[in-house]
């Protein structure tokens, strides 16, 4: 009896303090694989628990927080990557986690473009703009532009990232003297920040490869991979290693 009861004390202490900022201790299990009304996984990001998980997870949204050097390989924005599995490089051990979603309705007719051979353009401001132009994003809906390209991951996977752009983000409080640009959240955006190793169900990838993007390769199944470059991964992933979540 009483080793029953100590075993549903400490399983329902590690669920609580497991779970990421603002989502409740019934909830903390299934949230991250939890899809309401129209919502679809757009992807996966990792930031800094300080300056950008706080944040997010108390607005549950994107913010527009400026792209650090390393990974403004395009324009200002979010990078996304489509899978759990794809984490980017050189990123600190102690970034968290965040799991993104948006309204599938608002945000799959928005333009998507897959800028094909990214290292003729990459951080070139420009370049990348007459890129745009010239595969039929007209020149006021380039700041609308959803962009795809080729990008190599830890461990030398390559596959592929996204990039929302500053108009669908909302301002940054942690950046507000910063003039990067932002917008509203028209998109419907959801966004939660988790501690490496908090356990979620499985997390499932976001399904680029079956998206509107304009010059999207046809053999490609999936947007985790293109049969010739990427490493596979699983398209799936069991729980995660139970550690306790700092208060944010």
């Amino acid at each position: 009896m009483i080793s029953s009861l100590l075993v549903s004390i400490l399983l329902s202490t590690s669920v609580t303090y497991a779970m990421p900022t603002n989502v409740s201790a019934l909830d903390a299990r299934g949230f991250f694989d939890k899809l309401t009304g129209n919502d679809i996984i757009i992807g996966y990001r990792w930031v800094d628990q300080n300056q950008a998980a706080a944040e997010i997870n108390r607005y549950g949204t994107l913010r527009a927080i400026p792209a650090t050097d390393g990974e403004k390989e395009l324009l200002e924005g979010a990078y996304l990557s489509p899978s759990l599995d794809l984490r980017p490089d050189g990123l600190p051990s102690d970034y968290w986690e965040c799991k993104i979603t948006a309204n599938d309705k608002l945000f799959l007719k928005q333009p998507m473009l897959l800028i094909s051979d990214v290292e003729k353009v990459k951080r070139n401001t420009g370049a990348i703009t007459n890129y745009i132009s010239a595969h039929g994003i007209s020149n006021t809906d380039i700041q609308k532009a959803i962009l795809f390209s080729e990008h190599r991951y830890t461990g030398g996977k390559t596959g592929y990232q996204m990039l929302i752009p500053p108009l669908y983000l909302e301002k940054s409080h942690y950046y507000s003297e910063r003039k990067s640009g932002w917008g509203t959240n028209s998109l419907g955006i959801r966004a939660q920040c988790y501690q490496f190793g908090c356990p979620v169900r499985e997390s499932r990838n976001a399904e680029w490869g079956k998206w509107p993007i304009s010059g999207w390769p046809k053999d490609s199944e999936m947007a985790t991979r293109t049969p010739k470059l990427f490493q596979g991964t699983s398209e799936t992933f069991a729980f995660r290693k139970l550690r306790t979540l700092p208060s944010v």
